[in-house]
């Protein structure tokens, strides 16, 4: 049987953090163009790119959602083609910022066609969506999730 569209959705992870929990001597990472920000270690290299931005290894791209429309209907209207009829939506384990966030991901090896699998984060008003894609993660245990810890969309 073949799927016509993901429909698959775990209620989406949601955690809060205090600021005081990431080192100070952090520094601070500002993509005005694509109104997100997130802090990083001193010694990570964090750059822009064409679609937001590369932190160590892995990427950061932001996606408009002008109609403001609900996250797995946003994916399904905007990204859904062929080589993603096999993702499916799931809670994510991973908390970015203060934000809901979702796993876009293939649910077994047999399903290859899953090319825009990801972690998302939804902005409040649904309006910003961002997706984290990562390689290899050069990071030292347990910084990559305090970098997303600290994410935010801003104006």
């Amino acid at each position: 049987m073949e799927k016509t569209q993901n429909s698959n959705l775990i209620t989406a992870t949601t955690t809060r953090f205090f600021d005081s929990e990431i080192p100070s001597d952090w520094k601070t990472y500002t993509n005005n163009q694509y109104g997100f920000e997130l802090k990083y270690p001193l010694n990570t290299t964090v750059t822009d790119n064409p679609d937001g931005a590369t932190v160590a290894n892995w990427s950061v791209v932001s996606f408009r959602n002008t109609e403001k429309l609900d996250f797995t209907t946003w994916f399904n209207s905007y990204l859904y083609k062929i080589s993603n009829r096999d993702c499916e939506f799931f809670g994510s384990n991973l908390s970015i910022g203060n934000y809901k966030s979702y796993l876009v991901s293939a649910v077994s090896m047999d399903d290859i066609n899953c090319s825009d699998g990801g972690y998302y984060a939804v902005s409040d008003d649904n309006s910003k969506i961002v997706k984290f894609t990562f390689g290899h993660d050069p990071l030292p245990e347990g910084k990559l999730r305090q970098i997303l810890l600290t994410f935010k969309f801003i104006k």
